[in-house]
Formats: structure tokens, C-alpha cells, sequence
């Protein structure tokens, strides 16, 4: 690979963190670095940990596997919300409009030019809900993994607030203000 093309990868990667509210500590741990390619697999390491509230790396030595586990309140939040409609709608699980939308989500935003990869979502809210998303040795998308982690972060966001109003535990925001009353009119007017 060229040395623009891992500078533009890693350029890539910054922004997308910076669109997404999220760039700042990559910013400060390399704003005195002068950029090269030496750096490429430290910035990808490092923004691949800034998406989500908790995330932990491994390495499997004897699989040559990176393993990558994401663990967020938003995640388990989105999951509880999803077993609290399924239990008051009556509805199962692969019924749930909801978790249809986020596994499309999931399937969109870890669907990367590659063969060498596979991914897991642990949804059982009364345990610590993740993703783990497995690397193999011949990976070489890495620039993919933190746009598509940031799609999926903003989809929990999203689907989380939707169910939230459906529950009826927040105010639906397309309901606008009321109406003002006829009185109300006439002491405007």
C-alpha cells in the first residue's frame, strides 16, 4: 500500500469520528505526531476503542485472531426497552419491529469489503448485552470498522429514543405543541 493511501484511510477514520461527536481524543493523543504509515495500525486501534463507552481488544494467538468486544449502557438500554415492549405488546422476539431494524443496522454497518471477519451480537438484556466482532489475519478493511461502528452506535441512539416513545416513557417528538385553546386565540389576537 502507497503512503497516501494510509494517510487518506487514516484521514478518513478522523473524520468520521469528528462527524460523529467522537474525534477529540484521537485528535489529542496524535496532535504532535507527524502522520506515517508506522502510525496507520495505532490509529486504527485506537479509534476502533473511541466509538463505544466500553470496548477491549484481544488477541488470539493460536487463531491469529483480533477479537473486538463492545459494551455500551446504550446497547443493554436499547435491549431492556426491547424485552419491556415484547412483554406489554405480547410480541416475540424475531416479531419485534425494533430488533428487526437494529439487525439490519448491525448487518449494514459490519458489512465490510472483506472476507476475513464474522461478528456476534449478545442481546440478552439480563446479562451484559455486546458485539464482538472477530478480525482474521488476512483483514484488511480496517478503515471500514469505525464508520460502520459509528452507523451503528447512532441506530442504537435512534431506535432507543423510538422505543422510548412508543413505551410512552418520553414524550413522541412529532407531537408538537397542543393547539392553544379558542380563548387562548382570542387573547392573542
Amino acid at each position: 500500500m502507497d503512503i497516501n493511501d494510509y494517510l487518506w484511510e487514516t484521514l478518513y477514520i478522523m473524520k468520521a469520528l469528528y462527524d460523529h461527536g467522537k474525534g477529540q481524543n484521537l485528535l489529542d493523543s496524535y496532535a504532535n505526531v507527524v502522520m506515517d504509515p508506522d502510525y496507520y495500525g495505532d490509529v486504527i486501534w485506537d479509534s476502533i476503542g473511541y466509538v463505544f463507552a466500553d470496548t477491549r481488544h484481544y488477541y488470539q494467538e493460536e487463531k491469529d485472531l483480533e477479537v473486538w468486544v463492545f459494551f455500551d449502557p446504550m446497547i443493554q438500554e436499547f435491549y431492556s426497552l426491547c424485552a419491556r415492549y415484547e412483554q406489554e405488546r405480547h410480541v416475540k422476539q424475531e416479531e419485534n419491529p425494533y430488533r428487526k431494524d437494529m439487525r439490519r443496522s448491525l448487518e449494514y454497518g459490519l458489512a465490510y469489503n472483506d472476507y476475513d471477519y464474522s461478528y456476534q451480537v449478545y442481546d440478552d438484556h439480563k446479562k451484559k448485552c455486546r458485539i464482538v466482532l472477530l478480525l482474521g489475519c488476512e483483514f484488511q478493511c480496517h478503515y471500514e470498522v469505525v464508520p460502520g461502528l459509528l452507523d451503528i452506535c447512532e441506530a442504537y441512539g435512534i431506535q432507543t429514543q423510538k422505543l422510548k416513545e412508543e413505551l410512552g416513557l418520553i414524550p413522541r417528538q412529532d407531537a408538537g405543541e397542543p393547539i392553544p385553546e379558542a380563548e387562548e386565540w382570542k387573547e392573542a389576537a
